[in-house]
């Protein structure tokens, strides 16, 4: 089946507004993981010390002459945000140290790979016993999974449904039901926000 198939197929589940906005919604997170990912690598602490430095530099010999001037400080707050950004993008996020933990890999394109893996390898049990996966994303369900049994998204789609985890969150979306994952992330996010303000 390719990927145009499964893309007719879960727009006929759903509407064509959802899968592009759930799309939209991965993406956005691949990309923030990403940026987080690959920021860390970049020592950008020691290139605004040296950048607060210089500055600190030129401040000092032209206050022989002139008053030191205001944005001076505005590099230092800089620097703040620079390590608690660099000090998140540390923290790997929780649903991928889960995948990590069950798995045993760390490579987050392996672990991608093993996890559309696991929800091809459970479909294709459901489909041998006649069960339509979606069937199975139901309140009830998705409940006793997310809410009482504490499972990620991942998890649903690779332990339960065989399923894409984006159609996991998107139905429990639906249902106002939130992972623990989820609530953290957003909870991180909110705060994040209102510390900026």
């Amino acid at each position: 089946m390719s990927l145009k198939d499964y893309l007719k197929e879960l727009i006929g589940w759903y509407s064509l507004e959802e899968v592009h906005t759930c799309l939209e919604e991965i993406c956005k997170e691949e990309f923030d993981f990403l940026k987080r990912l690959y920021s860390a690598k970049v020592p950008k602490t020691s290139q605004l010390q040296t950048q607060q430095q210089v500055q600190v530099q030129q401040a000092q010999q032209s206050q022989k002459h002139t008053p030191l001037r205001a944005d001076t400080k505005v590099v230092v707050v800089k620097q703040q945000e620079a390590q608690q950004e660099q000090s998140e993008s540390q923290q790997q996020p929780q649903s991928q140290q889960q995948v990590h933990n069950v798995s045993g890999l760390s490579d987050p394109k392996d672990i991608k790979k093993w996890q559309k893996e696991q929800e091809e390898k459970k479909k294709r049990e459901l489909d041998a016993q006649g069960i339509n996966p979606a069937s199975l994303l139901t309140k009830e369900n998705l409940e006793r999974w997310i809410l009482q049994e504490k499972k990620t998204y991942a998890a649903v789609a690779r332990d339960y449904v065989g399923l894409p985890e984006s159609m996991i969150s998107s139905s429990a979306k639906s249902f106002n039901i939130q992972s623990e994952t989820t609530k953290k992330r957003a909870a991180m996010i909110a705060a994040k926000a209102s510390h900026k303000k």
